[in-house]
C-alpha cells in the first residue's frame, strides 16, 4: 500500500496535494479504495489511487493545513486499521 511522502493525509483516508496557486488537490488513498472494494469497478480510481484526484479546493483557513497528518503518521495510523 503506498503512501506517497510528499503527499498530507486526512483520518478519513483522503490524501491532500497543495498546488503553487494556493489549492489543494484532494483524493482517496489506497488505503480508502481498498476499504470501499472499488476493485470490482475498473476506474481509474483504482488503478492509481494518486494519479486520480476527486475534486479541488481553494481553504479559506490557512491555517487547516495543521490538522493534516504527514505520510508517517497516516502509515501508522492505517497500521492500527489492518
Amino acid at each position: 500500500m503506498r503512501v506517497p511522502p510528499e503527499l498530507k493525509y486526512t483520518d478519513s483516508h483522503e490524501w491532500v496535494r497543495w498546488e503553487s496557486d494556493g489549492s489543494a488537490t484532494v483524493g482517496i488513498t489506497d488505503f480508502a479504495q481498498e476499504s470501499l472494494t472499488l476493485s470490482e469497478h475498473p476506474e481509474s480510481i483504482n488503478a492509481d489511487a494518486f494519479a486520480a484526484w476527486l475534486f479541488r479546493l481553494q481553504p479559506l483557513d490557512p491555517g487547516a493545513t495543521q490538522r493534516l497528518l504527514d505520510a508517517g503518521t497516516y502509515s501508522s495510523d492505517i497500521a492500527q486499521h489492518k
